[in-house]
């Protein structure tokens, strides 16, 4: 073991257990300790749930561009309240005077000499991230700063009085460096580098950085060899690294390993940055995991992140699943036939909110085709609690150029960010209302190593159709992942569905057992219910509704009617407020980018999918909507109307009042037909007159 990668190891060992004690923090890979007390965003997050960002960077196409200067005034112009926009974006030297790294043979910084950047000579004292951050704040906007964490030249390829450091740099299993193409040299985060990267975020956070967005997956997605990654697993494990053959189960050991470094990497960036300056945010990229096929990063990386970073269409994307889905066109022989885009999406999007204990996933595309796919890409992510991330084009960020082709029209932009200004009020400090969770097993899939069919048909496909059977039903639905059932952090649900019931762990299965004792109901998967096969599917979901309908007496809310793809999403705030989303079919929404040149400007993006040929129309109005839900059962106390308090309902999208009819045990609403989304905001309204009674019905839920 290199001495470098042993001062590391002893570092996030000893970070690990000052958080455990501080925080509660699970560390990662040493399995559930007790539950982290509940993490607030700051306000200005989770209160503006449509963020804008671009790619404008630093260099000579930019730098004293009105883009490059008035970004912020741009962003403020089309509506946003809060953006990203990059301060390093790939292999280039930071350009702002950094401490770091300081191994110029005379022991200055980098930074103490001109630079190169992007074309652009960088003359000792210019901060460009000052600038930019200032330009920001003169607007009083929020800024997230794009800091490109994984590669930078003058590290990996130092120039000649510069002291190497070999095991920063991530190798290929037998030789040479690793290359992210067009982003350069990969580094290795997990080592030494990481106190680079933290000096840097620190330097970033003390000029005024509201947060951070880190970009794609953190290590090369095989692994990393020659570098402080490997270092620690040899000394942990006693052997070397694996070369990359999913066929052999230590590699698959050493993927494990990987992600519960990177973990750890965030982590201590997270904790040592916030103990400086608490309310600053760590959006982290999350990129397999909506897909829910690779062992590649795990949900661990999402509770530890303030916000998951994600693409609308990671879910679906043929690589992330392992090509176990045949690619459209292609011979199905061998494939299994898929679920429909919009379960995945919405269930990946569940996963990633439920897994942060509510906190908002932000969830970006490089680009919609028309006015009408921006708000729907904006309505389907409000639904699910989620913030959309509109990408505007660097060409027309400010000023009026028209944005590239594949990039979205400026009006879409706008008119996500009007939908944002009226749903965002009603979504901040909201929890989501429990009342099913489907376990999602990491654990179980990995069981099945690197057979992906088995794990679909198994243990995947099974989650995805009992979720799907409860969303199209309306009922309140989340998801549990392993280390959230191992902590027994079933609070507010009242029915579990389990796909695979005998691979629970022993811990597991007695927190499941404390479950039921306390009144839970609990469905497992039935060996019957063959979700995999499209021939067998209806009987499969027939199956499950035969055993949740004598328990639908406990269900605290219902939503009904519109088209079968619509989607409910219930929630609450405090004691005071019941927030209901619904999302009209998204189906139709379709992801652009600008075709590639081969320009390292190119957004590489995390998509394979081309831009499509023909744009999608839109889905017809969804109709017939009703909100049900009944008094008690989970929901605001407050929100009973007594004597001299009524309750009041208003679509927060329409700004329409509507009526509130009560029927035995509960009350309804009709929601008026709506094109992308409609949100019920129920709250109680003192009346200075006694009421008659409500309107009754025999109505029930």
């Amino acid at each position: 073991m290199t001495p470098t990668a042993g001062n590391t190891r002893v570092r996030l060992q000893g970070a690990r257990r000052l958080l455990g004690r501080l925080f509660g923090e699970p560390a990662p890979g040493q399995g559930p300790t007790l539950p982290a007390p509940p993490r607030k965003l700051p306000g200005w997050f989770v209160g503006n749930r449509v963020h804008g960002q671009t790619r404008l960077q630093f260099g000579d196409r930019w730098d004293g561009s009105d883009q490059f200067l008035h970004a912020a005034e741009g962003f403020k112009e089309l509506g946003a309240r809060v953006f990203t926009r990059h301060v390093k974006s790939a292999a280039e030297d930071p350009p702002w005077p950094t401490a770091l790294p300081t191994r110029i043979s005379d022991g200055r910084p980098l930074s103490d000499g001109p630079r190169v950047i992007r074309g652009v000579t960088v003359e000792p004292g210019r901060d460009v991230a000052n600038e930019i951050i200032a330009e920001a704040k003169s607007q009083d906007m929020r800024i997230v700063v794009y800091y490109w964490h994984m590669s930078e030249a003058s590290i990996s390829d130092p120039h000649p009085d510069v002291e190497p450091n070999d095991d920063w740099v991530c190798k290929h299993y037998q030789d040479g460096p690793i290359v992210h193409d067009p982003r350069g040299t990969y580094l290795d985060i997990t080592g030494d580098y990481r106190d680079v990267v933290f000096r840097r975020l620190l330097e970033l956070a003390d000029r005024g950085a509201d947060g951070f967005n880190f970009d794609e997956r953190h290590l090369p997605p095989k692994g990393c060899w020659g570098s402080s990654l490997a270092a620690a697993w040899e000394a942990e494990k006693g052997v070397a690294a694996p070369p990359p053959d999913e066929s052999n189960e230590l590699y698959l050991e050493f993927l494990d390993f990987k992600a519960r470094k990177i973990e750890d990497t965030f982590l201590y960036w997270r904790e040592q940055v916030k103990a400086r300056h608490p309310n600053v945010v760590f959006a982290v990229s999350t990129t397999t995991i909506p897909a829910l096929t690779s062992r590649e990063m795990t949900t661990r990386l999402v509770r530890i992140a303030d916000s998951a970073k994600n693409e609308y269409r990671l879910a679906v994307n043929p690589a992330m699943s392992k090509r176990v889905f045949p690619k459209p066109g292609e011979d199905p022989a061998g494939k299994l036939d898929p679920p429909p885009d919009h379960v995945r999406q919405a269930l990946g999007w569940t996963v990633l909110r439920d897994a942060a204990d509510g906190r908002p996933p932000r969830i970006w595309a490089p680009g919609l085709p028309t006015v009408e796919h921006a708000q729907g890409f904006a309505a389907s992510l409000l639904t699910f609690g989620c913030i959309a991330h509109m990408d505007v084009d660097d060409r027309a960020v400010y000023g009026p150029a028209e944005p590239r082709e594949g990039k979205t029209p400026l009006d879409g932009i706008q008119e996500a960010f009007k939908l944002g200004d009226d749903v965002s009020p009603h979504l901040a400090d909201v929890e989501p209302l429990r009342w099913a969770a489907v376990h999602f097993s990491e654990r179980t899939r990995n069981k099945r190593k690197a057979e992906y069919t088995d794990a679909w048909r198994e243990v995947l496909w099974p989650l995805v159709g009992a979720y799907q059977v409860l969303c199209e039903d309306g009922l309140p639905v989340g998801v549990v992942n392993d280390e959230q059932l191992e902590r027994g952090s079933l609070s507010g649900y009242r029915l579990l569905f389990l796909p695979n019931p005998d691979e629970l762990t022993k811990t597991q299965s007695q927190r499941v057992s404390q479950f039921k004792a306390s009144g839970g109901i609990v469905i497992g998967n039935h060996a019957d219910w063959v979700w995999s096969d499209p021939a067998l599917r209806a009987a499969a979901a027939a199956g499950l509704r035969a055993a949740l309908a004598p328990r639908l007496g406990t269900a605290p809310l219902l939503v009904r009617g519109g088209p079968r793809a619509r989607y409910g999403v219930a929630f609450r705030r405090g004691s005071n407020k019941l927030v209901v989303a619904v999302s009209n079919d998204f189906g139709w929404v379709q992801v652009t980018r600008p075709p590639k040149t081969g320009s390292p400007d190119d957004d590489p993006g995390e998509d394979d999918e081309e831009p499509p040929l023909v744009i999608n129309d839109r889905a017809p109005d969804a109709a017939g909507v009703e909100v049900l839900w009944r008094r008690g059962h989970g929901l605001p106390q407050s929100l009973l109307p007594t004597k001299f308090h009524r309750l009041r309902a208003v679509d927060a999208v329409s700004k329409t009042a509507l009526p509130v009819r009560a029927f035995s045990g509960g009350y309804r609403v009709s929601l008026p037909p709506f094109s992308y989304m409609a949100l019920l905001v129920v709250t109680t309204a003192s009346s200075p007159f006694p009421l008659r009674a409500p309107e009754t019905s025999r109505a029930r839920l």
